[in-house]
């Protein structure tokens, strides 16, 4: 390989380690011109369930998956029938996608994959489809791409104190009582709930044991905080490969600002906010949706 495309870890990389979910970084050197569109999850989500099903099933049946079907566990969720149930519609696994541009040969580009409830043969075959995926092409037409690292990273929980803010990566799909919200309509309250019911339907789905917050607790911390919004509503298509359409979807895109009266007021919501940049929040998470940074305000 060019020495030029090797890259750099990051720091905070080390070797995997299987706990209740692991975030590995993927370095990906296209092998000619690829443009990634904006928001590209759904795309990479596509190209990685088709890979892991090639690689993976061996059922003969793609409605009734057998138990030691990885990609039923990993791509829809199987429950312990084999066949995925209401609550397990979630994949085990979200995508955090890299930002619009365009790549020339010689470049790299990373995203973040988080799985969890998978074991380390399940982990060898999901780096085996990935390396797949990348061989057959992203982009259209498709580019043919190089897989040139799998790494696992460290996710560490920051402590916060008083003054925290969530900068979105990808869009936010938010509902309250089944409709969409705007920016204008959202409050503190909203976002703490977005994250909280996210990690619940995983914890509940897939037993991860997340330190979600109860009820009380989050609309006492939501009526406490004061928030500063910075979005804006964005819209976007996207093709569904299965029913060889357009979908449209909307968002909100930017940053919030929560701050809490009190030294270390927000220090309840270290774990929550923490394992929610990992998760992600908020509905369609599986095409990427909901990803945020901490940016710690001291």
């Amino acid at each position: 390989m060019n020495a030029r495309l090797k890259p750099t870890l990051q720091p905070n990389c080390t070797q995997p380690e299987l706990g209740p979910y692991q975030r590995f970084r993927l370095t990906i050197a296209p092998q000619a011109r690829l443009t990634l569109p904006e928001y590209s999850g759904s795309m990479l989500r596509g190209i990685f369930g088709h890979a892991l099903l090639r690689h993976s099933c061996r059922c003969g049946n793609t409605q009734h998956h057998t138990l030691e079907c990885t990609y039923a566990h990993v791509f829809e969720g199987a429950g312990p029938t084999g066949i995925a149930k209401d609550i397990d519609q979630s994949p085990r696994f979200v995508i955090t996608p890299p930002p619009a541009k365009t790549y020339t040969l010689g470049n790299f580009f990373t995203l973040d994959l988080v799985v969890f409830g998978v074991n380390p043969s399940q982990l060898k075959e999901i780096k085996e489809a990935w390396q797949e995926a990348c061989v057959r092409g992203m982009g259209t037409p498709p580019v043919r791409c190089t897989l040139v690292s799998f790494e696992q990273c460290d996710s560490p929980i920051p402590l916060l104190s008083s003054e925290v803010t969530l900068d979105f990566k990808t869009p936010w799909l938010m509902k309250r009582n089944g409709r969409i919200l705007y920016p204008s309509e959202c409050s503190a309250a909203d976002f703490l709930w977005a994250i909280n019911h996210r990690q619940a339907l995983l914890n509940a789905s897939f037993n991860l044991g997340l330190p979600i917050l109860d009820t009380p607790t989050l609309d006492a911390l939501g009526s406490q905080l004061l928030i500063k919004k910075d979005l804006k509503k964005v819209t976007w298509q996207r093709y569904s490969s299965r029913q060889t359409r357009q979908h449209p979807l909307s968002g909100m895109l930017g940053r919030i600002r929560l701050s809490h009266p009190e030294d270390n007021g927000l220090a309840p919501l270290s774990a929550l906010l923490g394992h929610g940049t990992m998760l992600h929040a908020g509905a369609k998470t599986s095409f990427g949706l909901g990803a945020y940074e901490l940016k710690v305000n001291h």
